[in-house]
């Protein structure tokens, strides 16, 4: 039997937390006068009543234990309520679709910052802060689940990132307060600190808010269809926090609650992603480099290598963190830099952080186990252990690692097929589910749709079957297919 009551007390705090960013956008309303604050106000009072009545007559004593089948349910519906109930502002307000609501509020949730929007001029200033708002709260409630959540799951891998505070059969809900709010007060801090470095960079106050929201949650969603390199000095902050957003939140908290910063330079998952994210845009430049030798574009480059460095560096940051900015139109330095950069697209951050994708330490422990095989081919009888992040990886979370990356690219395949099914062509397809599964927002592999090469040319089943592969994409896969097994509920 599930703990109904939890999932109760989960969806009606997560309401107030959707009541109180409403409140947020109706003050954006009223001061920009947009028209709309009586919509907002009217949200907020239903969603007030209903936030009540999910908590009525729940005592927190009556949460405090629970079991993987609740955490499983729970999460998919964490998602599933808030992008239904965030995505209502978008029918309301303007002439989208329950399709087009769906596919952008679930692309705004999962961060992964693929839009159907084209026009942003005709969109109110207040859905402008709606979009933004919603995104960085996706962002947050990643971080969260994935520190305190999906490890206890024992899906991916992830046994390997449990905490102090989430080591027993039976989770102790008091200690998940704990963490997360020291999570979430660290993610305000990049938020804020954010928000000050583009505002004096020259950014507005509004797009400074703005853009900050998704920068921070790596998310994508931007408040003009303007490129974000044209934002000139705003561009350099713009990468660095991308970058300390893709890293595992959970390691700057924990490090510096226990008063040891300086191990945070010696976590194997921030110093492998950021040598990877340093080699590879160095592979990058000697291809970009070397295919404009002799050439007039060669000579303008080789006077301004470190320029070429640092765009392809940014470049690669923004796709990897998968933010997905619109930064440079990639698809013109050839196969060589488009495919090094859709890999890193498809491998994401670090876990614990608010980037998708595969993962870093899934690669690092698969690199590592090939070295071991290696090693016991020239020595039959040699013994050794993987060491990772000073935890041994046995055999369970090895095969946890397989398991996630073989679901994900048979769930990627599966997407692919009923995409074509609907009419798109194999190419279109690919790219949709390359880009939405791995969250990362940017069409690298090419066009989405015939008509207008974007999602908003694709029909409304297509965008349905997206926004469903987003929030696979974000839940890890089996955190969301193991609801589809009769065995679950019958648990």
């Amino acid at each position: 039997m599930f703990n109904v009551k939890f999932i109760r007390y989960t969806l009606g705090n997560l309401t107030y937390m959707i009541t109180f960013l409403m409140f947020l956008t109706l003050l954006v309303s009223l001061y920009y006068q947009d028209g709309q604050a009586t919509v907002y106000l009217r949200y907020i009072i239903i969603l007030t009543i209903g936030g009540i009545l999910l908590k009525f007559n729940i005592k927190v004593s009556e949460v405090t234990r629970l079991r993987s089948t609740d955490l499983f349910l729970t999460t998919t519906l964490i998602w599933l309520y808030c992008v239904l109930v965030c995505m209502l502002p978008y029918m309301i307000i303007t002439d989208f679709s329950f399709a087009d609501s769906f596919f952008e509020m679930s692309s705004g949730v999962t961060t992964t910052g693929s839009t159907i929007i084209t026009d942003f001029e005709s969109i109110p200033v207040s859905l402008l802060f709606w979009r933004s708002i919603t995104q960085w709260l996706g962002g947050v409630g990643f971080i969260v689940v994935g520190v305190l959540i999906l490890p206890n799951l024992g899906t991916g891998g992830m046994k390997l990132f449990k905490t102090e505070s989430s080591d027993s059969e039976e989770k102790s809900f008091a200690h998940y307060r704990d963490l997360a709010l020291a999570i979430c007060v660290y993610y305000l801090f990049l938020t804020f600190a954010c928000i000050l470095a583009y505002w004096l960079c020259g950014m507005s106050k509004l797009n400074a808010v703005l853009y900050s929201f998704t920068t921070v949650s790596t998310g994508g969603f931007t408040p003009t269809a303007e490129p974000f390199s044209g934002l000139t000095t705003i561009y350099w902050p713009g990468i660095i926090f991308m970058w300390l957003s893709a890293l595992p939140f959970q390691v700057f908290v924990l490090n510096i609650r226990g008063r040891s910063p300086m191990r945070i330079l010696k976590d194997q998952q921030i110093v492998v992603y950021t040598l990877l994210l340093a080699f590879v845009a160095f592979l990058i430049t000697l291809d970009r480099y070397l295919a404009w030798t002799g050439t007039e574009g060669g000579e303008q480059y080789q006077h301004s290598i470190f320029f070429l460095y640092w765009e392809s560096l940014a470049n690669l940051v923004n796709v990897s963190s998968n933010t997905g900015f619109t930064i440079t139109n990639i698809s013109v330095w050839g196969a060589t830099a488009v495919g090094l950069i859709g890999a890193m697209a498809m491998l994401g951050g670090c876990s614990g952080s608010t980037s998708g994708g595969l993962k870093v330490f899934r690669l690092n422990i698969i690199h590592l186990f090939v070295q071991q095989q290696l090693r016991q081919t020239i020595h039959a009888n040699a013994h050794s252990i993987i060491v990772y992040n000073g935890q041994v990886v046995s055999n369970d979370d090895f095969k946890g690692v397989m398991f996630f990356i073989c679901l994900y690219f048979i769930t990627a395949c599966w997407a692919i097929l009923f995409l074509a099914f609907t009419g798109l062509t194999i190419e279109q397809a690919i790219s949709s589910v390359v880009t939405n599964i791995s969250n990362t927002g940017v069409t690298i592999t090419g066009p989405v749709s015939s008509s207008t090469g974007g999602f908003d040319g694709q029909t409304d089943l297509q965008k349905i079957i997206n926004g469903f592969v987003m929030l696979l994409g974000r839940l890890e896969c089996s955190t969301m297919l193991v609801l589809l097994l009769p065995r679950f509920w019958r648990y």
